[in-house]
C-alpha cells in the first residue's frame, strides 16, 4: 500500500470532540473538558513552536490560509494524558506512529520503518511547507482533518474547520491517540488571531530575559576559567546553571546551549576529569555533528582515557576541517603514538597533572572558548 493509504486508514476511524468554545461534541468518553485540555496543549506549543523559529503567527496564518486555502495548526498527542500534562508528539513521531497502527502496515511493529515510507509519508503529512513549526506543529489542509471525521457527532469541530475568519481567527486542531488501535480523537477550536499575538509577545519578553541571563552566566565562567587555581572549578558550576536555566525554560536555544556544553568541556578538561569532558564534547556532537572544538576535546579526552583509536577518529575528522591547527596535529600524533604495551607510562597522561605525561600529549592547548 501507498504512503497514503496508510495515513489515511488511521485517519477514517478519527473520533472527534467540539470546539473549543463549545464543547458540544463528546464521542467514545472525551468530554469537553478533555476537548479544551487538548486546545489548550495545542496552542501552548503553537505559540512556543513560532517563537523559537521567530515566526510571527499574526502574520503566517493568514500567510498559511492564503497559500493552502482553510486549515489548522495541528499538533498530536500520544494519550489524553500527555495532552493534560503538556506533552506532545514530534511531527515525525506522529508520522511513524500513524504509520504503525494502520492495519494496512506490512511490517512487525518492531521493525525498523523504511527510510523511503517514511520520507513519501513526510511528504504526504507535511505538504504545507509554510506553515510548519519546529519540530512539533504543522498547517493541515482543513479538507484531510474533515475527512478523518465521523458523520455524526462533530458539528463543532466540523464548523471550526469550515468557518473560522482567515483575517482574524486561527484554527487549532489537536490529534490524540486512542490507544493501542487506530481510533484518533480529533478536536477543532477557532481563537482570535490577537490572543495568540499577545502570547507570543508575552513568551518573548520572557525568553529575551533568559538569554540575557544565560549569556551573562556564560561570560562570568568564562572570565573564571582564565583563573587557573580555583576559577576552573567555579567556571564548572556557573556554566552548570546556565545549562539548567537554558533547559527548564524550554527556549530549546541549540546554539547558546552547544557554546555553554564546549566551555564546559574545557572547564572539565582543566580539572582532569577527563570521562566528564568526553561525555560533554559528545553532547556538543549530538547538537553539531561536524564541530570543530567538540571533536578536539573528545578526542583530547579519550587519548587520556586510554581509548587512542576512538580518539585518532575524532582528531582525524578535526584535522580535516582545520589542518592547519597545530594543537589537533599535536594530539592526532599523540594518538598515532600511542603504545597499550606500556599502560604505566601512558596511564600518566590521565592524570590532570600533565608534567609527567608524554611529551606530545602534555602540552595539549586549548582552543579558543565559544
Amino acid at each position: 500500500c501507498t504512503p497514503n493509504q496508510l495515513l489515511q486508514s488511521t485517519s477514517r476511524c478519527a473520533r472527534c470532540v467540539g470546539c473549543i468554545e463549545m464543547g458540544q461534541d463528546q464521542q467514545a468518553g472525551l468530554s469537553p473538558e478533555d476537548s479544551l485540555a487538548v486546545i489548550k496543549a495545542a496552542c501552548q506549543h503553537i505559540v512556543l513552536e513560532a517563537e523559537r523559529g521567530s515566526k510571527d503567527i499574526s502574520v503566517l496564518g493568514p500567510r498559511c490560509h492564503e497559500l493552502y486555502g482553510r486549515g489548522a495548526f495541528t499538533v498530536s498527542f500520544e494519550s489524553l494524558e500527555a495532552a493534560r500534562l503538556g506533552h506532545c508528539l514530534s511531527v515525525d513521531a506522529w508520522i511513524e506512529a500513524s504509520i504503525r497502527r494502520s492495519p494496512s502496515y506490512p511490517l512487525k511493529l518492531d521493525d525498523p520503518i523504511p527510510e523511503q515510507l517514511l520520507e513519501a509519508s513526510r511528504a504526504y503529512a507535511c505538504d504545507c511547507s509554510e506553515g510548519k513549526l519546529g519540530r512539533r506543529v504543522i498547517f493541515r489542509r482543513a479538507e484531510r482533518l474533515l475527512e478523518q471525521l465521523p458523520a455524526v457527532g462533530s458539528q463543532e469541530t466540523r464548523a471550526a474547520l469550515e468557518s473560522y475568519d482567515a483575517a482574524n481567527e486561527l484554527c487549532v486542531c489537536g490529534e490524540v491517540l486512542k490507544g493501542a488501535g487506530e481510533d484518533v480523537f480529533t478536536v477543532a477550536g477557532r481563537l482570535p488571531i490577537a490572543t495568540f499575538t499577545a502570547k507570543q509577545q508575552e513568551q518573548r519578553k520572557r525568553w529575551d530575559g533568559v538569554r540575557e541571563r544565560v549569556d551573562e552566566l556564560k561570560a562570568w565562567g568564562n572570565d573564571e576559567l582564565q583563573d587557573r587555581e580555583v576559577g576552573t572549578t567555579l567556571a564548572e558550576k556557573t556554566y552548570r546553571e546556565a545549562l539548567r536555566i537554558l533547559q527548564e525554560t524550554e527556549l530549546e536555544d541549540n546554539q547558546r546551549e552547544l557554546n555553554l556544553r564546549l566551555n564546559l568541556s574545557e572547564a572539565l578538561a582543566r580539572l582532569g576529569r577527563w570521562s566528564n569532558s568526553e561525555e560533554e564534547s559528545g553532547r556538543c556532537l549530538q547538537l553539531d555533528s561536524g564541530n570543530l572544538k567538540a571533536l578536539y576535546r573528545r578526542g583530547r579526552a579519550r587519548l587520556r582515557l586510554g581509548r587512542a583509536e576512538e580518539a585518532k577518529a575524532d582528531l582525524l575528522r578535526a584535522a580535516r576541517l582545520a589542518p592547519q591547527n597545530r594543537a589537533i596535529r599535536e594530539e592526532l600524533e599523540a594518538a598515532k603514538q600511542w603504545r597499550p604495551e606500556h599502560p604505566l607510562k601512558q596511564a600518566s597522561a590521565v592524570s590532570a597533572n600533565t608534567e609527567t605525561a608524554p611529551d606530545v600529549v602534555r602540552r595539549w592547548r586549548p582552543l579558543q572558548l565559544a
